[in-house]
């Protein structure tokens, strides 16, 4: 039984969703209203044929004629014409009740007929101030004032009635009327502040609906904005990529002849020792040009997003002998004590990609090298840390005794083209973009480097 009703309301959703939120509450509220007519009517007139009360033929006449006015109401809503259903209903409702009283015979009870009739009344007051305009509601108030005048005109015409019936009429008539006045005055109020409040609504949604729409209108132009500043950003991206890659290529070939060219004169015997000077010089020129280019294209694809690193399998401990003796012979020529150590537990083979570690590691060995005065001390440890289930995390801690950085250096030192501060590229060198390039390789790894310094430390 509740299913088909639960398809009904569904369906005035469907009717109502065009029209206001208060209109599609008074829908279903009115739909409601006729569904518990429907149902209830049959269980009445089977009572009322049961019992057989006097007066059976007006009080079935009643019953028929409110469940055909239910049903027609329910037609009018389910046609999306609230109003109409509201109208019909009340009107109908209140001349067949009224005029059926009126013109039904008298009978031994007269004053429960008439009380009956002040409920009825009373209730269908309220659906008009509900469910009708204004005009028609005071219509309705006027109809029912008329007929309560008239029922007890009519119950009181042959003379007055015996006992405290007399009282009681007269009592229900007046006692009825204010109430009915009450009820009406009060209803008109509450129905303007509905009214006045949905329409403060109804503004406020369509203020909001507005600014929604401007809200969209300019998403979608910053969106468009966006979109078309990232393409170009990113064919920015993709042509100096590019020519970066055709410059690295096009530098990278004489650089390497000249480079090669060096190596060839500081061969020759007959070289005096300023020519050999100038020779090396000429060298270590070529190297450095060399490594600032693969420095500047690493970089360059770290920022395109297309480095990718390699899955091969290697032997940390391997690596950890070819950085150490890379670095060995640098800090041997600037009398520092180096030193590497690799955890037992760490010996076996790995998987991951050799050449990019082994890049970062060299280059962090390099600058603590750089950075550190003769006599001191780098140390490169590497240990084994937890992981995950499946995983062992390895930290590579390198330690020097060199000249250390304030906390406004290690804020700003991973950082492209960036060193502790101008003196530092004057007096030890580099470009800044060595440790913004290993920032950004231990970061596609998975990890994450750090710094913990102070000055002098």
């Amino acid at each position: 039984m509740l299913r088909p009703i639960a398809t009904f309301l569904a369906r005035l959703d469907l009717v109502y969703r065009d029209q206001s939120y208060v209109a599609g509450v008074k829908a279903r509220l009115l739909a409601g209203f006729n569904l518990l007519v429907v149902l209830f009517v049959p269980f009445n007139l089977a009572k009322l044929l049961w019992l057989q009360p006097p007066g059976v033929g007006a009080r079935v006449a009643f019953n028929l004629s409110w469940l055909a006015l239910a049903l027609v109401s329910l037609l009018w809503i389910q046609r999306g014409r609230l109003a109409a259903a509201g109208n019909y209903l009340v009107i109908g409702a209140t001349l067949s009740a009224n005029l059926l009283m009126l013109l039904a015979p008298a009978h031994a009870q007269p004053l429960s007929g008439a009380f009956q009739l002040f409920i009825f009344n009373f209730v269908v007051l309220l659906l008009a101030l509900v469910f009708t305009s204004r005009r028609i509601a005071v219509g309705l108030l006027v109809i029912i004032v008329a007929c309560h005048l008239g029922l007890y005109l009519h119950l009181t015409g042959t003379g007055p009635l015996p006992g405290s019936l007399d009282f009681a009429a007269a009592t229900l008539v007046r006692d009825g009327l204010i109430a009915f006045g009450f009820v009406f005055c009060f209803g008109i109020l509450l129905a303007a502040m509905i009214e006045s409040a949905h329409q403060r609504s109804e503004e406020a949604f369509r203020a909001v609906r507005a600014t929604n729409d401007n809200l969209e209108r300019l998403v979608a132009e910053r969106t468009h904005d966006l979109t078309a500043a990232t393409e170009l950003a990113q064919e920015a991206s993709r042509a100096k990529s590019e020519f970066l890659g055709n410059m690295s290529h096009e530098i990278r070939t004489p650089l390497n002849g000249i480079i090669a060219t060096a190596d060839l004169l500081r061969q020759q015997p007959d070289l005096d020792p300023r020519s050999r000077e100038h020779v090396q010089l000429i060298g270590d020129s070529g190297e450095l040009l060399l490594k600032l280019i693969g420095d500047i294209l690493d970089l360059a694809k770290i920022e395109a997003g297309k480095l990718e690193l390699e899955a091969e399998t290697f032997s940390l401990a391997k690596l950890a002998g070819d950085a150490t003796a890379m670095l060995a012979t640098t800090a041997g020529q600037a009398r520092i004590d180096f030193s590497c150590s690799l955890a037992q537990e760490l010996e076996g083979y790995w998987i991951g990609d050799r050449l990019r570690l082994q890049q970062v590691l060299l280059n962090l060995g390099s600058n603590a090298i750089k950075f550190t005065e003769a006599g001191g001390q780098v140390r490169i440890t590497i240990t084994g840390q937890p992981g995950n289930e499946s995983n062992t995390a390895v930290r590579f801690e390198v330690r020097d005794s060199g000249i250390g950085m304030d906390e406004a250096a290690q804020r700003r030192i991973f950082e492209r083209f960036m060193q502790a501060d101008a003196s530092t590229t004057r007096k030890f060198g580099g470009t800044g973009l060595g440790l913004a390039i290993s920032a950004r390789i231990v970061e596609a790894m998975g990890g994450q480097l750090e710094v913990r310094s102070s000055p002098g430390q």
